[in-house]
């Protein structure tokens, strides 16, 4: 979570990080952006919302997570679409 803050500080663009368990099948994520920009806690909530998780934060950060993380391929793809359709 401290490396994705640290990065977003330094970035002009938003980014979402995310970490899979694969010994617990779950997913962490990490959104940042820009003021003006995407909403990170909306991004953070589209691809871990389609896991069954939380995210939570605030409009330029967010983090979360989901406990199961077996369709990540698709969750992946709802927050590209959410990030290419702003």
């Amino acid at each position: 979570k401290k490396v994705g803050a640290d990065l977003g500080k330094k970035m002009s663009i938003p980014i979402l990080l995310y970490s899979i368990d694969s010994d617990k099948n779950s997913v962490s994520v990490f959104a940042s952006s820009p003021a003006g920009s995407l909403n990170a806690s909306q991004w953070a909530n589209t691809l871990v919302g389609s896991l069954g998780g939380k995210a939570g934060g605030s409009a330029t950060q967010s983090s979360g997570a989901a406990r199961d993380a077996s369709n990540i391929a698709e969750a992946i793809s709802a927050a590209t679409k959410f990030a290419e359709s702003l």
